[in-house]
């Protein structure tokens, strides 16, 4: 019996006739050195059919800022600095779909006032204050 193709073919028209497309994330916040697996979305069926790893060879991953955001060949993107980047799917017909990554930096302390030290201990510091 010879074998057939029908599945693997059938994989392969639907990301090329496809015309809308959605990535799992549309805005998404990652801590520096975080990981996150992204995914293309079909919207043209019924329901959001997703694009299984087996399909992600057909699709081209890029980061807008690779200095802040990295992104993988099979979708998954590393937050590298604070900033912001635009990770951008295409398909091979060339329709594509974003999503906005946002690295966060670290947030100042607040004002500090009435900061007390107490000196009597040998090891460690005791330290208490007022956010203000």
């Amino acid at each position: 019996t010879k074998p057939s193709n029908k599945k693997v073919t059938r994989s392969i028209n639907t990301l090329r006739n496809n015309t809308k497309i959605s990535i799992n994330e549309k805005n998404l916040s990652i801590k520096k050195g975080s990981s996150k697996n992204l995914y293309v979305k079909n919207l043209n069926q019924g329901w959001p059919y997703v694009y299984a790893n087996l399909n992600n060879s057909n699709i081209k991953w890029t980061s807008s800022n690779k200095n802040v955001a990295k992104i993988s060949k099979e979708g998954m993107v590393l937050a590298v600095s604070t900033g912001e980047a635009t990770i951008k799917a295409t398909l091979p017909n060339g329709i594509s779909a974003s999503c906005k990554i946002t690295v966060p930096g670290v947030q100042p302390l607040s004002k500090v006032t009435n900061l007390h030290v107490d000196s009597k201990a040998s090891t460690s510091i005791k330290l208490d204050w007022n956010n203000v």
